[in-house]
């Protein structure tokens, strides 16, 4: 019976990844085809989702194998625990589940030369790393074997709080300095008030506070809180930052979508964001009548997403060169045509969730060298350590 059902979930994700094309979100593509076949349970979906996304895990990496095997060794490697799948796979497997990844590669690659897994090959245009990613290489690739996990913020004042509703309820977590650490599916939103008490943010998307600190700081403080723009807003989680870092501040947000900028309305509403200003701005084009106004802007420019890819590891089979060359030069134009709107002398914070060169020391060089601008301090933030995201974040002075 049980070996039934394993080839029954084998054969069924290896359906699903043959018809999958990228063009939706997988766990929204996955959704949809359980919906249609109402016939697998709840179990059957989860074990047939795992075996999905273990497949995109392992990336590029086996690419020269059959569907069915990919996705048997990919389970494999993204096993930490024993099972009786994976026992059905291969019973040496799972003994070995509980080793580390390193140790789960060796095992296959000295099992037969036609499965060698090269660990340079899961992640795709490795070559284009920004230099201090790629002095890592190894331990960034094998990150993607295990799912990041789920990070709260907590909000100023709410600590307290925060610890005691989650030790009532019995979730098991960890804190580190304001942040809080979850397993990847565990369920809060009936324990706390998010965005309220603590705003999920991923860990190194927290880490930019410091940069964002920093340049508040150099800020001459006026008789009214500085003007900040944060003028590529999304769902807002940058602003809530800025909000709980800088306090009296007055903020802009602006993004080329009119439904963000709705959502952010209740979100703000929720988290206590009562003032502040929004509007619409395609900032692929020049913004007209636009004048020095604001002491900062944050522009967490649209990107690649790759240093997210852990979450959505389905993007590292589709992604280019063609759209990563796109999102480069989208973000060259949107700083060129969001920092006329910046006061001499004041301060510009770049971010991206991206791991590319390209798209981030290469967009500081084009500040400091075409506009003149001075750099504070740049790096990466390396989430893979910490099984979070991978960003990059830029501090920059106007010139006075």
């Amino acid at each position: 019976m049980l070996n039934g059902r394993f080839w029954s979930y084998l054969n069924t994700a290896k359906l699903l990844i043959e018809n999958y094309e990228g063009d939706i979100p997988f766990h929204h593509y996955i959704k949809q085809y359980f919906r249609e076949n109402s016939k697998y349970g709840s179990r059957d979906r989860k074990q047939i989702s795992a075996l999905c996304y273990s497949y995109y895990r392992a990336g590029r990496a086996l690419a020269a194998l059959p569907m069915d095997e990919r996705i048997r060794i990919s389970w494999f490697l993204c096993s930490d625990q024993p099972g009786d799948m994976l026992a059905f796979f291969n019973e040496d497997w799972n003994m070995a589940a509980g080793s580390g990844p390193r140790e789960k590669i060796n095992i296959i690659n000295a099992s037969s030369i036609d499965s060698h897994i090269r660990i340079d090959e899961i992640f795709p245009f490795s070559d284009r790393l920004s230099k201090p990613i790629a002095e890592d290489k190894e331990e960034f690739m094998l990150s993607h074997l295990q799912q990041p996990h789920l990070f709260l913020r907590m909000r100023p004042g709410r600590e307290s709080t925060i610890l005691y509703k989650l030790k009532k309820a019995g979730i098991i977590f960890e804190v580190s300095g304001s942040a809080i650490i979850l397993q990847n599916n565990t369920d809060i939103s009936s324990i706390l008030d998010t965005d309220r008490e603590a705003v999920v943010q991923d860990l190194s998307s927290q880490q930019t506070g410091d940069f964002m600190k920093e340049a508040a700081d150099a800020i001459v403080p006026g008789m009214k809180g500085p003007l900040v723009w944060d003028c590529c807003a999304a769902s807002g989680g940058k602003s809530l930052l800025a909000f709980d870092i800088i306090g009296n501040m007055e903020l802009t947000v602006s993004d080329v979508r009119k439904s963000i900028l709705e959502n952010l309305q209740e979100r703000f509403n929720k988290a206590g964001v009562k003032t502040y200003q929004s509007m619409m701005a395609d900032l692929s084009k020049p913004l007209k009548g636009v004048k020095p106004l604001y002491d900062m802007i944050i522009a967490d420019v649209p990107c690649s997403g790759s240093g997210t890819w852990g979450r959505t590891p389905e993007e590292m089979h589709f992604f280019s060169a063609e759209k990563l060359a796109e999102y480069t030069a989208l973000q060259k134009q949107i700083i060129a045509n969001s920092v006329p709107a910046l006061l001499p002398g004041g301060q510009f914070l770049y971010l991206t969730c991206s791991v590319y060169e390209e798209e981030n020391e290469a967009a500081i060089d084009f500040m400091v060298r075409q506009l003149g601008y001075r750099l504070n301090r740049m790096g990466n933030i390396k989430g893979y350590y910490h099984r979070a995201d991978t960003m990059f974040a830029a501090w920059l002075t106007s010139p006075a």
